[in-house]
């Protein structure tokens, strides 16, 4: 399962949805899309690597 979300501002939601989802045995890709301010957990791919991936600097993309 991935899982790709503004970790900013959202962290609490997904970290919720992500501890449901791995509860049930599902394995979860956490995605890291915010661009306000620094992320509120931990994701496994963080919004520098999605913005390189993209062709931007990270810097780029924070509002």
């Amino acid at each position: 399962m991935v899982l790709i979300g503004t970790l900013d501002t959202k962290h609490a939601e997904y970290a919720h949805l992500r501890t449901r989802l791995t509860d049930h045995g599902c394995s979860v890709l956490l995605i890291d899309a915010g661009v306000l301010g620094a992320p509120g957990i931990t994701p496994d791919i963080g919004r520098d690597a999605v913005a390189s991936a993209g062709g931007r600097p990270p810097a780029a993309t924070v509002g």
